[in-house]
Protein backbone atom coordinates (compact mmCIF):
# COMPACT_ATOMS: atom_id res chain seq x y z
CA UNK A 1 0.00 0.00 0.00
CA UNK A 2 1.55 3.39 -1.07
CA UNK A 3 1.60 6.80 0.54
CA UNK A 4 -1.82 8.45 0.75
CA UNK A 5 -1.11 11.49 2.94
CA UNK A 6 1.65 14.03 3.46
CA UNK A 7 2.12 16.90 5.83
CA UNK A 8 4.72 19.60 5.10
CA UNK A 9 5.35 22.67 7.23
CA UNK A 10 7.99 25.43 7.09
CA UNK A 11 10.80 25.98 9.57
CA UNK A 12 10.66 29.71 10.40
CA UNK A 13 13.40 31.98 11.77
CA UNK A 14 13.04 35.74 12.11
CA UNK A 15 10.00 35.70 9.84
CA UNK A 16 11.76 33.81 7.03
CA UNK A 17 11.45 30.18 5.99
CA UNK A 18 14.85 28.53 6.27
CA UNK A 19 13.68 24.99 5.54
CA UNK A 20 10.77 22.55 5.63
CA UNK A 21 9.84 19.39 7.52
CA UNK A 22 7.75 16.72 5.79
CA UNK A 23 5.78 13.79 7.24
CA UNK A 24 4.25 11.03 5.11
CA UNK A 25 1.43 8.69 5.99
CA UNK A 26 -0.35 5.71 4.48
CA UNK A 27 -3.63 7.06 5.85
CA UNK A 28 -5.42 10.13 4.49
CA UNK A 29 -6.37 12.56 7.25
CA UNK A 30 -8.05 15.95 7.30
CA UNK A 31 -5.96 18.78 8.82
CA UNK A 32 -6.89 19.84 12.35
CA UNK A 33 -6.68 23.44 13.56
CA UNK A 34 -5.07 22.54 16.88
CA UNK A 35 -2.49 20.38 15.11
CA UNK A 36 -1.74 23.15 12.63
CA UNK A 37 -1.20 25.68 15.42
CA UNK A 38 1.04 23.28 17.32
CA UNK A 39 3.08 22.53 14.21
CA UNK A 40 3.47 26.26 13.51
CA UNK A 41 4.89 26.77 16.99
CA UNK A 42 7.19 23.76 16.64
CA UNK A 43 8.42 25.00 13.25
CA UNK A 44 9.30 28.40 14.75
CA UNK A 45 11.09 26.84 17.72
CA UNK A 46 13.10 24.55 15.44
CA UNK A 47 14.00 27.57 13.28
CA UNK A 48 15.18 29.54 16.31
CA UNK A 49 17.25 26.58 17.48
CA UNK A 50 18.89 26.12 14.07
CA UNK A 51 19.61 29.84 13.75
CA UNK A 52 21.14 29.90 17.23
CA UNK A 53 23.37 26.92 16.39
CA UNK A 54 24.40 28.64 13.16
CA UNK A 55 25.34 31.81 15.03
CA UNK A 56 27.24 29.82 17.64
CA UNK A 57 29.23 28.17 14.86
CA UNK A 58 29.91 31.52 13.20
CA UNK A 59 31.03 32.92 16.56
CA UNK A 60 33.27 29.91 17.13
CA UNK A 61 34.93 30.39 13.74
CA UNK A 62 35.34 34.11 14.40
CA UNK A 63 36.89 33.42 17.80
CA UNK A 64 39.27 30.86 16.30
CA UNK A 65 40.39 33.30 13.59
CA UNK A 66 40.67 36.14 16.12
CA UNK A 67 42.84 34.12 18.49
CA UNK A 68 45.02 32.80 15.64
CA UNK A 69 45.91 36.34 14.52
CA UNK A 70 49.47 37.55 15.16
CA UNK A 71 48.00 41.02 15.81
CA UNK A 72 46.24 42.11 18.97
CA UNK A 73 42.50 42.56 18.42
CA UNK A 74 40.36 44.68 20.76
CA UNK A 75 36.63 45.29 20.98
CA UNK A 76 35.95 48.40 23.07
CA UNK A 77 32.76 49.99 24.38
CA UNK A 78 33.36 53.71 23.64
CA UNK A 79 30.62 54.88 26.04
CA UNK A 80 31.69 52.99 29.15
CA UNK A 81 35.33 53.00 28.01
CA UNK A 82 35.69 49.31 28.79
CA UNK A 83 37.30 46.38 27.01
CA UNK A 84 34.51 43.99 25.97
CA UNK A 85 36.59 41.40 24.11
CA UNK A 86 40.23 40.63 23.41
CA UNK A 87 42.15 37.92 21.62
CA UNK A 88 44.78 35.54 22.97
CA UNK A 89 47.60 37.44 21.25
CA UNK A 90 46.87 40.57 23.30
CA UNK A 91 46.85 38.57 26.53
CA UNK A 92 50.17 36.95 25.65
CA UNK A 93 51.93 40.15 24.59
CA UNK A 94 50.64 42.23 27.49
CA UNK A 95 51.12 39.57 30.17
CA UNK A 96 47.53 39.73 31.46
CA UNK A 97 44.92 37.00 31.77
CA UNK A 98 41.78 37.40 29.66
CA UNK A 99 39.58 38.11 32.68
CA UNK A 100 42.01 40.77 33.89
CA UNK A 101 41.88 42.62 30.58
CA UNK A 102 38.09 42.44 30.41
CA UNK A 103 37.98 44.29 33.73
CA UNK A 104 40.21 47.10 32.49
CA UNK A 105 39.80 50.30 30.48
CA UNK A 106 41.70 50.91 27.23
CA UNK A 107 43.63 53.84 28.73
CA UNK A 108 45.05 51.41 31.32
CA UNK A 109 47.05 49.91 28.45
CA UNK A 110 47.33 52.69 25.87
CA UNK A 111 49.59 55.60 26.74
CA UNK A 112 46.82 58.12 26.00
CA UNK A 113 44.69 59.95 28.64
CA UNK A 114 41.06 58.84 28.97
CA UNK A 115 39.60 62.15 27.75
CA UNK A 116 41.79 62.20 24.65
CA UNK A 117 40.97 58.56 23.87
CA UNK A 118 37.23 59.25 24.31
CA UNK A 119 37.55 62.14 21.82
CA UNK A 120 39.28 59.85 19.29
CA UNK A 121 36.51 57.26 19.56
CA UNK A 122 33.83 59.95 19.20
CA UNK A 123 35.42 61.24 15.99
CA UNK A 124 35.63 57.70 14.62
CA UNK A 125 31.89 57.20 15.26
CA UNK A 126 30.93 60.56 13.76
CA UNK A 127 33.21 60.15 10.76
CA UNK A 128 32.08 56.63 9.95
CA UNK A 129 35.57 55.70 8.77
CA UNK A 130 38.57 54.00 10.27
CA UNK A 131 41.91 55.44 11.27
CA UNK A 132 44.95 55.34 9.11
CA UNK A 133 47.85 53.60 10.83
CA UNK A 134 48.44 55.25 14.22
CA UNK A 135 51.68 54.70 16.10
CA UNK A 136 51.84 54.67 19.88
CA UNK A 137 52.96 52.71 22.92
CA UNK A 138 51.32 49.94 24.96
CA UNK A 139 52.12 49.17 28.60
CA UNK A 140 52.61 45.58 29.75
CA UNK A 141 51.55 44.22 33.12
CA UNK A 142 55.14 44.47 34.36
CA UNK A 143 55.20 48.19 33.51
CA UNK A 144 57.44 47.94 30.45
CA UNK A 145 56.35 49.57 27.21
CA UNK A 146 56.59 48.55 23.55
CA UNK A 147 55.80 50.37 20.27
CA UNK A 148 52.63 49.52 18.36
CA UNK A 149 50.81 50.45 15.17
CA UNK A 150 47.01 50.50 15.43
CA UNK A 151 44.12 50.51 12.96
CA UNK A 152 40.78 51.47 14.56
CA UNK A 153 37.22 51.52 13.24
CA UNK A 154 33.78 52.21 14.73
CA UNK A 155 31.27 49.42 13.97
CA UNK A 156 27.54 49.47 14.67
CA UNK A 157 26.28 46.62 16.82
CA UNK A 158 22.70 46.27 18.08
CA UNK A 159 21.96 49.98 18.01
CA UNK A 160 25.25 51.13 19.52
CA UNK A 161 28.87 51.33 18.44
CA UNK A 162 31.89 49.17 19.15
CA UNK A 163 35.46 50.27 18.49
CA UNK A 164 37.42 47.52 16.75
CA UNK A 165 41.18 47.97 17.03
CA UNK A 166 43.76 45.80 15.28
CA UNK A 167 47.12 46.50 16.87
CA UNK A 168 50.54 45.28 15.73
CA UNK A 169 53.67 45.02 17.84
CA UNK A 170 56.31 46.88 15.81
CA UNK A 171 59.24 46.31 18.17
CA UNK A 172 61.21 44.33 15.58
CA UNK A 173 60.39 46.81 12.82
CA UNK A 174 61.53 49.74 14.97
CA UNK A 175 64.77 47.89 15.76
CA UNK A 176 65.35 47.23 12.04
CA UNK A 177 64.64 50.88 11.21
CA UNK A 178 67.09 52.02 13.88
CA UNK A 179 69.75 49.61 12.64
CA UNK A 180 69.20 50.87 9.10
CA UNK A 181 69.43 54.49 10.32
CA UNK A 182 72.76 53.77 12.01
CA UNK A 183 74.04 52.00 8.91
CA UNK A 184 72.97 54.95 6.76
CA UNK A 185 74.75 57.38 9.10
CA UNK A 186 77.95 55.32 9.13
CA UNK A 187 77.80 54.90 5.36
CA UNK A 188 77.44 58.63 4.72
CA UNK A 189 80.18 59.56 7.21
CA UNK A 190 82.69 57.21 5.58
CA UNK A 191 85.62 58.88 3.81
CA UNK A 192 85.43 56.15 1.15
CA UNK A 193 82.91 55.93 -1.67
CA UNK A 194 80.33 53.22 -0.97
CA UNK A 195 77.89 52.07 -3.64
CA UNK A 196 75.40 49.22 -3.84
CA UNK A 197 74.90 47.78 -7.32
CA UNK A 198 72.22 45.54 -8.78
CA UNK A 199 74.33 43.13 -10.78
CA UNK A 200 71.41 42.08 -13.00
CA UNK A 201 70.72 45.60 -14.27
CA UNK A 202 74.17 47.09 -13.56
CA UNK A 203 72.54 50.10 -11.90
CA UNK A 204 73.35 51.80 -8.62
CA UNK A 205 70.66 51.10 -6.01
CA UNK A 206 72.32 53.19 -3.29
CA UNK A 207 75.31 55.47 -2.89
CA UNK A 208 76.77 57.39 0.04
CA UNK A 209 77.37 61.13 0.30
CA UNK A 210 81.09 60.70 -0.30
CA UNK A 211 80.43 59.10 -3.70
CA UNK A 212 78.17 62.00 -4.65
CA UNK A 213 80.76 64.56 -3.56
CA UNK A 214 83.75 62.93 -5.24
CA UNK A 215 81.95 62.11 -8.49
CA UNK A 216 80.13 65.44 -8.68
CA UNK A 217 76.64 63.93 -9.09
CA UNK A 218 73.56 64.18 -6.91
CA UNK A 219 72.20 60.99 -5.37
CA UNK A 220 69.17 61.09 -7.68
CA UNK A 221 71.46 61.34 -10.73
CA UNK A 222 73.67 58.44 -9.64
CA UNK A 223 70.64 56.20 -8.98
CA UNK A 224 69.82 56.55 -12.69
CA UNK A 225 73.33 55.40 -13.60
CA UNK A 226 75.60 52.39 -13.19
CA UNK A 227 79.33 51.73 -12.70
CA UNK A 228 79.84 51.69 -16.47
CA UNK A 229 78.83 55.37 -16.50
CA UNK A 230 81.52 56.48 -14.06
CA UNK A 231 84.40 54.03 -14.54
CA UNK A 232 87.12 55.02 -17.01
CA UNK A 233 86.58 51.71 -18.85
CA UNK A 234 82.95 52.58 -19.69
CA UNK A 235 80.94 50.11 -21.69
CA UNK A 236 82.05 46.94 -19.96
CA UNK A 237 79.30 44.45 -19.13
CA UNK A 238 78.72 42.36 -16.03
CA UNK A 239 80.36 39.42 -17.86
CA UNK A 240 83.61 41.34 -18.26
CA UNK A 241 86.43 39.76 -16.14
CA UNK A 242 87.28 43.15 -14.67
CA UNK A 243 83.67 43.70 -13.58
CA UNK A 244 83.49 40.18 -12.13
CA UNK A 245 86.61 40.90 -10.10
CA UNK A 246 84.71 43.64 -8.25
CA UNK A 247 82.77 40.84 -6.48
CA UNK A 248 79.59 42.91 -6.37
CA UNK A 249 76.80 41.06 -4.51
CA UNK A 250 73.61 40.39 -6.44
CA UNK A 251 71.27 42.65 -4.49
CA UNK A 252 68.19 44.79 -4.98
CA UNK A 253 68.09 46.09 -1.41
CA UNK A 254 67.76 49.83 -1.04
CA UNK A 255 69.11 51.70 1.94
CA UNK A 256 67.29 54.92 2.78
Amino acid sequence: MGMRGAFVFPVISEGNAIGVLAFNSRDAREPEDRLMQAISVIGTQIGQFLRRKQREEELRRFRTAMDASEDMIWLIDPVRMRVIDINDTACRKLGYGREELLGMAPHDIISIPREELFGIYTRLIQGGQGDTAVRGWYRRKDGSRFPVEAFRRAVQSEGSHVIVAVVRDVTERRAAEEELRRFRLAMDKSADMIVLIDRATMRFVDVNETACRLLGYSKEELLQMGPQNVLPSAGRTSNDPTMRSLRIPNTTRTCS
